[in-house]
């Protein structure tokens, strides 16, 4: 099976995200929820399935933290973001413990964000420039939220769904 690992905006937020990618890119909204992504897909055979019981006591120790989501950026043309700002570099950290459980270190450069649209799920240069001028109108920039939780997505046929979520350790 294919999984990631990733950060979710509050429910509230996601769906005022969502509706934006509904109307500009459907097929993203269809193919998952909004999210940040933490670990990339890696896949997961028969008893190393075993392995995600150690999660919890891992993730525990990360305390929780602050993302903000600031402006709209993209990737060469082809993809339209938010940029997430992580002032206390916990996201660094939760994805650094991630790829060590994992045994799987990302080589590529991270760069956190949480995709609004792409070409490559068949929308427009220029779709993609109306929905980025809707947004910068929009009261949806800059948020910030609290993160108290990572979610381990799981691939189905042609989407994304959660499939286990992991409680980061409270603040006191």
């Amino acid at each position: 099976m294919r999984y990631f690992f990733a950060v979710v905006p509050p429910a509230s937020y996601a769906n005022a995200i969502d509706a934006y990618r509904i109307r500009f890119c459907p097929k993203l909204a269809a193919h998952c929820q909004p999210h940040i992504t933490v670990l990339p897909p890696f896949e997961v055979e028969g008893e190393n399935i075993e392995r995600f019981r150690e999660l919890p006591f891992l993730l525990r120790g990360i305390p929780s933290f602050t993302l903000s989501l600031k402006e709209t950026d993209r990737f060469d043309l082809g993809v339209l973001f938010l940029t997430v700002q992580d002032v206390e570099s916990r996201l660094n950290q939760l994805k650094q413990t991630l790829e060590n459980w994992s045994g799987r270190q990302d080589l590529r450069r991270y760069h956190p964000h949480l995709t609004l649209a792409m070409t490559s799920f068949k929308t427009s240069l220029l779709e993609m420039e109306r929905m980025e001028e809707e947004i910068g109108r929009s009261s949806l920039l800059p948020f910030s939220f609290k993160v108290h939780q990572v979610v381990l997505f799981v691939k189905q046929s042609k989407h994304w769904e959660p499939y286990r979520t992991y409680s980061l350790e409270e603040n006191r």
